[in-house]
């Protein structure tokens, strides 16, 4: 007899780059965010954590260019009326994304302006095991 009873879901969890020497630049640019970001960032990342496949994350769009050789996507979300990205790849492990850089963006102009190059970068040091992973906690009940 098959079970028709669904396993639980299992939520993502979300890695911030870091630098060996022990920085994380994810945190610093969250840092540098208005409360109105950081809310809406958390609202998207708490929404996403819930969702079973990557595919039906909320404002994810993968990126072109050379940065989809890399399979880097972005996230968008606006907050006192600026956009920002924050780039990430999906990995290392399933059900599981890392953050490289966060941004702001206005047409097609970002803000540091080498950010996808970053992002770039980034994902090759993840892909090399030179990085070191800071766990980004999102509460689910708040």
């Amino acid at each position: 007899m098959i079970s028709s009873i669904k396993s639980p879901l299992v939520p993502w969890v979300y890695w911030d780059f870091g630098y060996k020497n022990g920085t994380n630049p994810i945190a610093d640019w969250h840092t540098g965010l208005s409360d109105d970001a950081k809310n809406l960032l958390h609202d998207l990342l708490k929404t996403n954590k819930k969702t079973d496949k990557p595919t039906d994350w909320r404002d994810l769009k993968f990126l072109k260019g050379t940065a989809k050789e890399y399979k880097i996507w972005e996230l968008r979300f606006k907050a006192n009326g600026v956009q920002h990205r924050l780039f990430g790849i999906f990995g290392p492990e399933r059900k599981q994304a890392t953050f490289l850089v966060g941004c702001t963006h206005k047409q097609k102009i970002y803000n540091p302006p080498d950010c996808i190059e970053t992002a770039i970068a980034r994902s090759k040091l993840v892909n090399e095991k030179r990085w070191v992973g800071h766990e980004r906690k999102i509460r689910l009940d708040i």
